[in-house]
C-alpha cells in the first residue's frame, strides 16, 4: 500500500497540508473544473459560511460565479446573499427556537484576508449572522466580490488572499469528486 502524502504546495505555494493521492487528484480535477467554469473573468464571487452548534464548528467556502463587469458581480452577489438569508431563516431549528437575524451589518469578516495587492482585492462584501436563541447555535455568512487580475483567476493569488486552506481544499475535492 502506498502511504505517500502529496504536498498541497503543488496547488498553492503557501499551503502546508498534504493529501493522499486520490484526494490530491480530486483537488487537482476540482481546480481544473473551476478554472474552466469561471474562466478568466476578473470579478469572482464567493461565500464563506460558519455554522456553530453543540457539535462544534463547520466552515465551508464556495466559489459562486465570475464576471467581467464589477457592477454585474455586485448585483449577483447581493441577490445570492438575499436568497441565502431567506433560506437560512427558513431552516428548521429545534424546540421553540427559530432562526433570526442577529448582526445584519456583519460587523466582522469571518475569513482572514491576505494583504490586498495589485492583483487581488475585495471590491464588495456583505456579511450577516443568524442565531436561534439557544445560546450555542449560530450561522455566519460572508459574501465577497474579489477582483483578480494578472494570471489565472482561480489560483494561488486568490487562495492566498482568501486565507482558508482547509476550506479551499474541501471545496476543490468536492468539485473534482463530483465528476
Amino acid at each position: 500500500m502506498n502511504n505517500e502524502l502529496l504536498p498541497l504546495t503543488r496547488i498553492c505555494p503557501s499551503w502546508n497540508g498534504r493529501l493522499i493521492p486520490s484526494a490530491f487528484a480530486a483537488a487537482q480535477e476540482g481546480l481544473r473544473c473551476e478554472r474552466a467554469r469561471l474562466g478568466n473573468r476578473p470579478f469572482v464571487t464567493l461565500v464563506f459560511r460558519q455554522d456553530y452548534d453543540s457539535d462544534g464548528l463547520a466552515e465551508t467556502l464556495e466559489l459562486l460565479e465570475s464576471f467581467s463587469d464589477e457592477a454585474a458581480a455586485v448585483n449577483f452577489l447581493e441577490k445570492a446573499a438575499d436568497t441565502a438569508l431567506a433560506a437560512a431563516l427558513a431552516e428548521p431549528s429545534y424546540g421553540q427556537y427559530r432562526w433570526r437575524l442577529d448582526d445584519p451589518q456583519g460587523a466582522s469578516s469571518r475569513f482572514k484576508r491576505g494583504p490586498a495587492g495589485t492583483t487581488v482585492a475585495s471590491v464588495h462584501s456583505r456579511t450577516f449572522k443568524l442565531v436561534n436563541g439557544s445560546g450555542c447555535d449560530s450561522k455566519h455568512f460572508q459574501f465577497e466580490v474579489i477582483r483578480v487580475t494578472g494570471g489565472e483567476v482561480v489560483g494561488p493569488a486568490l487562495f492566498s488572499f482568501v486565507n482558508a486552506e482547509q476550506e479551499w481544499t474541501s471545496f476543490l475535492i468536492s468539485k473534482g469528486s463530483a465528476r
